[in-house]
């Protein structure tokens, strides 16, 4: 019966979104997730721009993404994990390349430390780059969108926010604070009336890049 179901709504799918014209902003886009989206995203006429504190990694996807066919591409450094940073760039970015119109709030780390082992230096270290800095992106992004009652907030979440892993109490506890935030915004958008503004959580298991380095689940 699921399959019945499955099938005929690849059938009968909706049209895909169009991405044309649209000013893409990634954070952590010099690798792993954020890169792949990057070049994804490329051959699809948007503009983007890529924010990471690895600039010569964000260079390296810049340099892709135009061979994949971005007609324009913008490379900020940015500490995500820095509340003025954010919103100096985001300043920057307003002035040179225009309003964001899809914010992938994809930054973020992993400690892979036990709970009674985690200083309370790295709790706050995680909770800075993984939830706060989609505060602060999202506080610095959305009033425009909700101005023209269109655009689109996606953000990295993870599985460990919805079940919580082993030696991932701080990983865990950040994705699921973004969960729990991003649906109230959500929510807050659609009871507003803004239902030009999309919303998507991303709840990935653990992908082979970079950040789950040398950790074992």
């Amino acid at each position: 019966i699921f399959l019945l179901f499955e099938n005929t709504f690849s059938i009968f799918s909706l049209r895909k979104k169009s991405f044309a014209g649209e000013i893409v902003l990634i954070t952590g886009s010099a690798n792993g997730i954020g890169k792949q989206v990057a070049l994804k995203l490329a051959p699809l006429g948007v503009t983007l721009v890529l924010w990471d504190i690895d600039d010569e990694g964000n260079k390296e996807t810049s340099r892709l993404a135009q061979q994949k066919g971005a007609g324009r591409v913008f490379v900020y450094h940015c500490d995500c994990s820095n509340r003025q940073d954010v919103y100096e760039q985001a300043d920057k970015v307003r002035k040179e390349v225009g309003d964001v119109t899809i914010l992938i709030n994809n930054a973020g780390i992993l400690t892979g430390k036990k709970f009674c082992d985690l200083a309370d230096e790295d709790f706050e270290k995680t909770f800075r780059i993984n939830f706060f800095s989609q505060v602060w992106t999202c506080k610095a992004f959305l009033p425009a969108m909700v101005a023209c009652n269109r655009g689109h907030l996606v953000s990295t979440a993870s599985t460990a926010g919805i079940l919580g892993f082993y030696g991932m109490s701080d990983y865990s506890a950040s994705k699921s604070a973004i969960i729990g935030m991003m649906e109230a915004i959500n929510s807050e958008l659609y009871h507003g009336g803004k239902r030009g503004i999309k919303t998507t959580i991303v709840c990935p298991y653990f992908i082979s890049t970079r950040l789950s380095r040398g950790f074992k689940s």
